[in-house]
């Protein structure tokens, strides 16, 4: 049944960002996750697989776009959680410290990080939520574009 919703929430978030899979694809030793193809200006769609009420892996599928650096991120991230139909983000108990690195996003290829989350939010109950990272087009020093992606999932 958690399957079945993931697999449905996956479908309907595809329909409505107007996404379509391609003939690209990229294997790990468990399956096989395709390049999708996004009217995002930087050909960048997050998902989310491996999900655990204490972390999950997001999968950042970029391919195509029109980028004028280089894609990258950082450490940060965070969490919300659908109440009443409205995204609300998680409070957490301190403000965390994030390492200050960045981490390339190759284009036409997927990247991924696996990413716990108990010691900023614990353990996640039944619901809907969905995770939000910053990525930036870097061109150098102070200049770059930042935007937010998210990519929703269920626990169950």
């Amino acid at each position: 049944m958690k399957i079945k919703k993931i697999v449905a929430l996956t479908l309907l978030t595809c329909l409505l960002v107007g996404c379509q899979q391609t003939e690209e694809t990229a294997k790990d030793d468990q399956s096989t996750i395709e390049l999708i193809q996004t009217d995002d200006s930087w050909g960048i769609v997050l998902s989310a697989t491996d999900i655990s009420n204490t972390g999950l892996t997001l999968v950042c599928s970029q391919n195509g776009g029109e980028i004028t650096g280089e894609l990258q991120t950082g450490e940060k991230y965070w969490l919300e959680e659908k109440v009443d139909g409205q995204w609300q983000e998680l409070s957490i108990p301190e403000k965390p410290v994030w390492q200050d690195e960045a981490y390339t996003i190759e284009t036409q290829n997927l990247t991924q990080w696996d990413i716990q989350w108990t010691n900023l939010y614990g353990t996640l109950s039944q619901g809907e939520y969905r995770i939000g990272k910053e990525i930036q087009d870097f061109r150098g020093g102070s200049d770059y574009d930042e935007k937010a992606y998210y990519a929703e999932f269920v626990i169950e």
